[in-house]
């Protein structure tokens, strides 16, 4: 989800992996499923659905979905921190994570909502074109990747932290639920910012660029 726009094989070799192995397991997998589904949502090929469409997902779908599971992890974080941290020493850093993480997704979201999101179902409308605020859509496209490299990287910091999110033997309930809960919302935030990077944001960009050929031809020669 971050850190794209690279082929396969590079990001194989930059992880040290074997392109053919890896490709052999995507295809096992596929097997096994009986589907290749999509990265997004499995069944669904948003790159064909309506961006309208793909906006209302993201937000009543992967939105929802963060703000819940950072509402439910925060006290439950302070609850297994403040009981085992003195044994499980890796659980304090985990913590200071997820609190940057959660810090960081809300305004960004935000942002989204109420910024970008709005310009997207205006550029999908049809009305006449207006240049927006931003000046192109491409400049709030830049920022808010730059934030989901953040978040990628927070990311990868809390699987090394947790041990990809495998409790320790001595685990309680409470510390399984924690580990079991950063990582459905690990996951659930690699679709959604997968969504938007190769999906939403490179067809903002390109509808943006249509609209304003349309609207004056003679800037676009």
């Amino acid at each position: 989800c971050c850190g794209g726009q690279r082929t396969l094989s590079d990001a194989c070799t930059a992880a040290g992996l074997d392109v053919r192995q890896v490709i052999g397991e995507m295809e096992n997998e596929a097997r096994s499923r009986g589907t290749v589904s999509d990265v997004a949502d499995p069944g669904l090929e948003w790159s064909a659905r309506p961006l309208g469409e793909v906006l209302d997902h993201v937000v009543g779908t992967h939105h929802v979905f963060t703000r819940a599971a950072v509402q439910r992890i925060e006290p439950l974080m302070a609850k297994v921190a403040g009981k085992h941290a003195r044994r499980h020493v890796e659980l304090n850093p985990v913590a200071r994570i997820f609190s940057e993480l959660a810090e960081e997704i809300e305004p960004h979201m935000v942002r989204e909502e109420r910024v970008l999101f709005p310009y997207i179902r205006f550029l999908s409308g049809g009305g006449p074109w207006t240049p927006p605020p931003f000046g192109t859509v491409a400049n709030p496209v830049r920022m808010l990747t730059i934030e989901h490299d953040r978040v990628g990287g927070l990311l990868d910091r809390m699987v090394s932290g947790t041990g990809a999110f495998v409790p320790p033997q001595d685990a309680c309930t409470s510390y399984r639920a924690l580990y079991s809960a950063l990582a459905d919302l690990r996951r659930d935030l690699l679709l959604h910012i997968s969504l938007e990077n190769n999906v939403i944001f490179p067809r903002a960009i390109a509808m943006e660029e249509q609209r304003r050929t349309e609207a004056c031809p003679q800037s676009s020669r």
